[in-house]
């Protein structure tokens, strides 16, 4: 009895299935490398009360630790709003920005307990979403872009007016 498929197309479905493979664990390795990316933005957001010069500061040092993709002197195209939020960062001020993350903050929110069993007056608070994109670098030259990961910040209260 012959065999039903060759050596050859045996040997071409094997190599097909190994890039298969390998391709779904770049991509899965990519995904979870931008969600610990996020995270780590977030909680430095979260550290500090808000993307300030204390938070970016750290957040350029994990990053840089991290080894997470650099612009290479390109500028990140973020749009200037992310689910009816506002951009924060990068701005044009911030030429020595290096890293591919958009930063947005909501607008002032207003929580109060009215319905409540404690008497809480009413306070502002503003949280953040951080947007990083998953680097998928067949090529030195060809930049497929990324899948955006979306993080977001726990509520960042304001005491004292201290919200802008």
């Amino acid at each position: 009895m012959r065999e039903s498929i060759g050596h050859i197309q045996l040997y071409n479905i094997i190599i097909v299935f190994f890039f298969l493979v390998m391709a779904i664990l770049a991509g899965t390795t990519a995904y979870n490398r931008t969600f610990k990316v996020s995270t780590r933005i977030v909680g430095s957001i979260e550290k500090y009360e808000g993307y300030n010069a204390l938070a970016r500061a750290q957040i350029e040092k994990d990053l840089s630790a991290m080894a997470y993709s650099t612009l290479n002197g390109k500028t990140p195209s973020c749009p200037s709003h992310w689910g009816g939020h506002g951009l924060v960062s990068p701005t044009e001020e911030q030429a020595d920005y290096a890293h591919n993350y958009c930063v947005y903050r909501s607008d002032l929110e207003t929580y109060s307990s009215e319905h409540g069993f404690y008497n809480i007056p009413s306070l502002s608070f503003k949280y953040y979403t951080v947007v990083t994109y998953s680097s998928f670098d067949l090529l030195p030259y060809w930049d497929m872009g990324g899948i955006p990961t979306v993080a977001r910040t726990n509520r960042i209260f304001c005491f004292g007016g201290g919200c802008s």
